[in-house]
């Protein structure tokens, strides 16, 4: 019986006297290609999306690459300030006027917001502070500071190489992880937020 299927306008109206009519083979086989022709072409989307995602940040180190193979050659890249009397110990990605730490918010039991905070590249003390919260909720920023808009890039070496196109290079910026629970933030269990606006009057 699975080559025939019953006529009925409405499902109520089916019974067991309700006649069979042939379904053909070539109208199975065309409803079962196009399903396969459909799951195929979004397989393909869904291939091509994570592909793109996935190569951006082999496209950014290969450009904070050929900057490095530029400075080698004698070709000007552009210099970042380094404030005297700071050793290379004290640098991160060559930015000396970086702090990291925790907030404890006033008005809550045990909670701590984890903060990273990095000058500008230009001019900290005119360019605007930038305060950069990850979404989700429940996702750290420290995700964007060492994958996206951060300072430095990770090399397949694993090492830190200047990102070109940081943030920072025109704005003070401030990662905060939030709310409480997420990436280095902390809190007592009765401090945890249970909405937006809980998380807004904290910040």
């Amino acid at each position: 019986m699975a080559g025939y299927t019953a006529i009925s306008l409405d499902e109520d109206d089916v019974t067991e006297s309700t006649p069979l009519t042939p379904r053909g083979r070539y109208q199975h086989a065309s409803s079962w290609l196009s399903h396969k022709l459909l799951l195929g072409f979004l397989g393909g989307c869904c291939l091509v999306m994570a592909s793109a995602h996935w190569l951006a940040p082999l496209t950014m180190m290969s450009t904070v690459s050929s900057l490095h193979k530029s400075s080698e050659q004698g070709h000007p890249v552009q210099k970042f300030i380094k404030r005297n009397d700071t050793n290379e110990d004290d640098l991160f990605c060559g930015i000396a006027g970086q702090e990291s730490g925790y907030i404890k918010l006033p008005h809550k039991e045990d909670d701590h917001y984890f903060y990273w905070f990095f000058e500008s590249r230009r001019n900290s003390h005119t360019d605007p502070l930038i305060l950069w919260l990850t979404g989700g909720p429940g996702c750290s920023s420290l995700m964007a500071l060492l994958h996206e808009n951060g300072p430095c890039v990770v090399d397949k070496d694993l090492k830190t190489q200047l990102n070109p196109l940081s943030w920072n290079n025109i704005a003070n910026m401030l990662w905060l992880d939030q709310p409480t629970g997420v990436g280095f933030s902390y809190g007592a269990p009765g401090d945890f937020d249970e909405n937006e606006d809980q998380v807004g009057e904290n910040i």
